[in-house]
């Protein structure tokens, strides 16, 4: 699954902060693991992180 957002604030008609973000989800073929990697991305730099979590065992 993808999803993408769009962040803006304005001030007196003036854009003064655009953020975008972007993630992807992923499940693993066991379906044990779920990867979600977000990229949040702004005029001057971006960055990216990744997150698995991965699914508990029962007892």
């Amino acid at each position: 699954m993808n999803l993408s957002t769009a962040y803006e604030e304005t001030k007196d008609g003036q854009t003064y902060l655009a953020l975008s973000s972007k993630e992807r989800w992923t499940l693993s073929e066991d379906g044990q693991t779920l990867k979600v990697q977000r990229t949040v991305s702004s005029e001057s730099t971006s960055d990216t992180v990744v997150f698995m979590p991965r699914k508990k065992s029962a007892p």
